[in-house]
């Protein structure tokens, strides 16, 4: 099968159904005048095939803005199709329609800027005429590239086949109805089967194919006008390129521009849903999400932070996506406390404050929480519908904006389980059913609803209910899809909810409680917002920081487990150095005793004339790459020699002294927060001038700056974009002004730590035993 009839296949799916046949008892495409509909297309693609390295893929990934017009209904009706965005990534090259090229990808750009136009015959479904709009770009194109002709006329004769799939099928408003559309130009035959007709829509399962070439999918349809609600596809075929075979495997999505779902264009589709819990979600999380957020809570600053999507240096532009991203923090914990922003009036600006005239489309605002954050954050996508406008975009120095919030709901919604039959219940247009399977202990879950008013999958466990994830099922797709081919249909299916999963159940209660999740209809709130450079933002110290950083990643990591590796200390009286047997001596402290505490040598042991001292073990590099501004709670001291290399030893006498000025005591430290309490003033703080060569981690274990829930935050670096190792940096990386410290959030108060109760002085006597 060649790529381009499957670029024609989904192609004619999106086209709408034309029928002559009585619109009461078939779907009707029967557009109004001068009628416009904007859509957003993805699709992600993999391609494998044997090569002479063995095996190989390549990711390919597009993103489409479309733009339909109806040009006129008699006696023909016409269409003109126009892309207003085009991004393409395949491998480690890249297209854009913002950016500004010459030559045969110049003309290219010329010719797809251009749009193109279908005329149809209502009354047959045949289209009569398939043409470009801009003709000139097309002859430069095909003067350079014989290729290129061949594309256009193959094109053209797979849209204008009589027959051809989508145009003239007659679709009944009738569930469980079936009818075959033949496939054209080597495309396999398309099934197509009504599953649920409703008063808005009609609802189609799509499959299609053989062992060799495969598709199955769903698409919605407007019962009135015809016209695409959302389809999700997916395709398995042979691919063919210099020789090369193997096989594509693509995913495409598609759905309105301003579809209240989330395509990849304004969020992950395929990677974990923040929004979604693992099976057991704890009360305390539920009762802090079902909180009424505040205007300070979800707007504690009105100016966020904006970069050209894939890098976070604003002076480069993606040379594959041209997409910009929007930031926004919030003083929230949980995602789904937060609701819904929508950001409109959108305007970009130069550096000196004049408009920068592109027309733009803003996605859907994504709510997470990263997962080294304290906070959420929203993020969107702002996507340039002009061609060629790279020179324009990099002007760009601000960006301004309304965002408008609408609030959320959190409820509880208990279901009863009943091991003989299936349950419903229902919450307004959401719902969850339970179905008991044969195993004992297994039920299937359904759920119905969209982006903004579901029952979430994460079920209480003050029930009793315990229990894990066993699959997340379709049985009504095919079993050569993958797991992750189903989640992403299913979703597109449900309108953006989660479709089904299995659950094991340790013991089945009568009642199982889930939360329903429901977004206003209206927003309560509007307010002005702006989005910098990151650059610019962190350098004006009068804004707070935009993202919470907590000290201690432990305290709100919701993968963080007692038996991860991590080293976990003791009471002070409780110590004892352990490791003898294997021939070495290792202590945990906490970060209060490692404050407090010295660890020495008093005997002068060596080892071949080096010296034996006590060294504190820090992380690895790779755990401090991924949370450089982060301390851990306690760290394991190992003895070695003063070098570091040697850390085990035998025949040889230790004694080892613990000195400790008393028990840790938190108290609350003689200095006064500001009307800009994110600045930490040391020399007052201190009463001296800070030294820029002390590590700032001796500064953290003697100061701490504790937020309103009394959580330790951590420090921002004093250039934006710098990632020293909060382990291993000195106080000179983070100072600002020469005395100013920034702290990775708002502190609420500060803390510094005193010496409380006797003084400890142990001593501890290790004999290692001579090698066996």
């Amino acid at each position: 099968m060649k790529s381009t009839a499957i670029t024609a296949l989904f192609l004619s799916l999106f086209f709408p159904l034309a029928s002559a046949a009585d619109a009461g008892e078939y779907l009707q495409f029967s557009p109004r005048s001068s009628e416009e509909r904007a859509y957003q297309l993805y699709t992600h693609g993999i391609i494998s095939a044997e090569g002479r390295a063995g095996r190989q893929t390549l990711e390919q990934e597009a993103r489409m803005m479309l733009r339909y017009r109806v040009l006129e209904r008699t006696p023909h009706l016409r269409l003109n199709l126009q892309p207003e965005y085009l991004s393409m990534d395949v491998g480690r090259t890249g297209f854009s329609s913002a950016a500004e090229a010459e030559g045969r990808i110049g003309d290219l750009q010329s010719l797809l800027s251009g749009g193109f136009e279908v005329e149809m015959d209502t009354a047959t479904g045949d289209v009569l005429d398939f043409r470009l709009g801009n003709d000139a770009a097309w002859r430069r194109l095909t003067e350079s590239d014989s290729a290129a002709e061949m594309l256009l006329q193959q094109l053209r004769n797979q849209m204008t086949q009589p027959g051809q799939p989508g145009l003239g099928v007659r679709v009944p408003l009738r569930e469980r109805a079936e009818l075959t559309v033949p496939g054209a130009e080597g495309t396999p035959d398309l099934r197509l089967r009504v599953e649920r007709v409703t008063q808005d829509e009609v609802h189609l399962a799509l499959r299609g194919g053989d062992d060799e070439a495969r598709m199955a999918g769903f698409m919605v349809l407007e019962r009135e006008g015809g016209w695409l609600r959302r389809l999700g596809a997916v395709v398995d075929v042979p691919f063919e390129a210099s020789g090369v075979r193997g096989t594509l495997r693509q995913r495409v999505a598609m759905a309105p521009a301003d579809w209240r779902g989330a395509l990849p264009m304004a969020s992950s589709l395929y990677g974990e849903d923040q929004q979604f819990r693992p099976m057991s979600w704890f009360p305390e999380e539920a009762q802090a999400a079902s909180k009424r957020a505040t205007r300070d809570e979800v707007f504690p600053s009105a100016v966020g932070e904006f970069l050209f999507e894939g890098h976070g240096i604003p002076a480069r532009l993606d040379a594959e996506t041209y997409a910009i991203e929007l930031r926004l923090g919030h003083r929230l914990r949980e995602p789904l406390a937060l609701g819904r922003l929508r950001f409109a009036e959108v305007e970009l600006r130069d550096a000196d404050g004049d408009v920068v005239d592109i027309a733009v489309h803003v996605g859907r605002p994504w709510e997470f929480r990263p997962w080294d954050h304290a906070h959420v954050r929203s993020t969107a996508l702002v996507l340039p519908l002009q061609w060629g406008v790279e020179s324009e975009l990099a002007r760009v120095a601000e960006i301004r904006a309304l965002a408008h919030y609408q609030p959320s709901t959190l409820r509880e919604v208990e279901i009863a389980l009943d091991p003989d039959r299936s349950v419903r219940t229902d919450d307004g247009d959401a719902w969850v059913t339970a179905t008991p399977l044969a195993q004992d202990g297994v039920f299937e879950f359904r759920f119905g609803g969209n982006a903004d008013h579901r029952i979430l999958w994460a079920f209480a466990p003050e029930l009793g209910a315990r229990g894990r994830l066993v699959s997340d099922p379709d049985a009504e797709l095919p079993d050569w899809l993958e797991p992750e081919d189903m989640q992403f249909l299913g979703r597109m299916r449900n309108d953006g909810a989660m479709p089904a999963l299995q659950v094991q159940l340790d013991e089945v209660p009568e009642r199982l409680r889930f939360y329903a999740y429901e977004v206003a209809d209206a927003p309560v709130w509007t307010q002005p917002v702006r989005f910098l450079t990151p650059r610019r933002r962190h350098a004006d110290l009068d804004l707070p920081p935009m993202a919470q950083l907590g000290l201690r990643p432990e305290e709100h990591r919701a993968d963080a487990r007692p038996d991860d590796g991590s080293p976990v200390a003791v009471a002070t009286a409780e110590l004892q150095p352990s490791g003898e047997a294997q021939h070495r001596l290792e202590l945990t402290l906490s970060d209060v005793q490692a404050a407090l505490c010295t660890l020495s040598v008093e005997n002068g042991a060596q080892l071949q004339g080096t010296p034996l001292e006590w060294q504190p073990e820090r992380e690895d590099a790779s755990r401090r790459f991924l949370r450089p501004q982060h301390l851990p709670v306690a760290e394991r001291w190992r003895l070695r020699t003063a070098d570091g290399v040697r850390s085990h030893f035998y025949d040889l006498e230790v004694v080892t002294r613990l000195q400790c000025a008393g028990e840790g005591r938190w108290r609350e430290a003689d200095y006064a927060l500001g009307g800009r309490p994110w600045l930490i003033d040391l020399p007052a703080l201190l009463g001296e001038a800070p030294d820029p060569a002390m590590p700032a981690r001796d500064l953290l274990g003697r100061y701490r700056f504790l937020d309103e829930t009394g959580e330790a935050l951590s420090l921002q670096p004093a250039e934006a974009y710098a990632m020293p190792s909060l382990d291993e940096a000195s106080l000179g990386d983070y100072l600002l002004q020469g005395r100013y410290l920034r702290i990775a959030g708002v502190p609420a108060r500060v803390e510094a730590l005193e010496a409380a109760g006797e003084a400890v002085d142990r001593r501890w006597t290790t004999r290692f035993p001579p090698l066996p």
